[in-house]
């Protein structure tokens, strides 16, 4: 049987430590959604997570910013770009569906409690297809590792 997933070290904006199960986040995407001056996310806004919660999902603001390198246990996250040019974490256990978007770009489809979220990303659907081949083949070749 393999390992349970780890819990991931955080600190809430508001100063308290927490610790959250890597398999309840959903995705990761800056706290702050405004870009800065030189169009990149402000990493001091830190990040905010949509973590399942069996009846829905709910959003937690952490200090830590997770986008752009952020902890190993993330590693296995798809990390795309959104329409808007902000980064986004994608965990892909929780990805129902892709699609291309036209005129470029990518939609997929994310499965929560009770609905589905489509989520548009200006990467393709062929880098996604890529992607997607190197983990499943490394998944099918060592079933107890994770994402």
């Amino acid at each position: 049987m393999p390992d349970p997933a780890p819990l991931l070290p955080l600190t809430l904006l508001e100063g308290e430590r927490v610790q959250i199960h890597i398999d309840r986040i959903v995705k990761v995407t800056p706290s702050d959604p405004e870009p800065t001056s030189d169009g990149e996310p402000n990493p001091e806004c830190g990040s905010t997570l949509t973590v399942a919660t069996g009846t829905g999902t709910a959003s937690i603001r952490v200090a830590e910013y997770l986008l752009n390198v952020g902890p190993t246990a993330l590693a296995g996250f798809l990390r795309l770009t959104d329409l808007h040019g902000l980064p986004t974490k994608i965990n892909p256990n929780y990805v129902l569906l892709l699609r291309p978007r036209e005129p470029s770009g990518s939609v997929l489809e994310i499965h929560g409690a009770t609905d589905v979220e489509e989520i548009s990303v200006q990467d393709s659907l062929e880098s996604l297809r890529e992607w997607w081949a190197v983990v499943a083949r490394a998944s099918l070749t060592d079933p107890n590792r994770g994402w």
